[in-house]
């Protein structure tokens, strides 16, 4: 479409200028020190981990305990699930 008669001459331009404002806001961003930071020791309780395999898989929270979790059976799909 960009070769077609009716296309806007000012298009080109227009993207152009767009991807010169992209590069250069990304190209120019740094880090922010006093940005949102993830705790690995806070809050343990609220973060879930699961680990699977072929046949077995774990489900539980970060502070090493098996909450009553799961919406399918409330309150029983946390531990260790081992599949037949």
């Amino acid at each position: 479409m960009l070769c077609s008669e009716n296309a806007n001459p000012r298009f080109g331009l227009e993207l152009a200028a767009c991807a010169l404002v992209l590069i250069s806001t990304v190209a120019g961003a740094q880090p922010n020190p006093d940005g949102p930071t993830r705790s690995t020791a806070e809050r343990l309780a609220d973060k879930r981990y699961v680990a699977a395999g072929d046949r077995i898989y774990v489900i539980g929270s970060e502070d090493e305990r098996f909450p009553p979790m799961g919406w399918h059976i409330r309150g029983e799909m946390g531990g260790v699930w081992a599949t037949p």
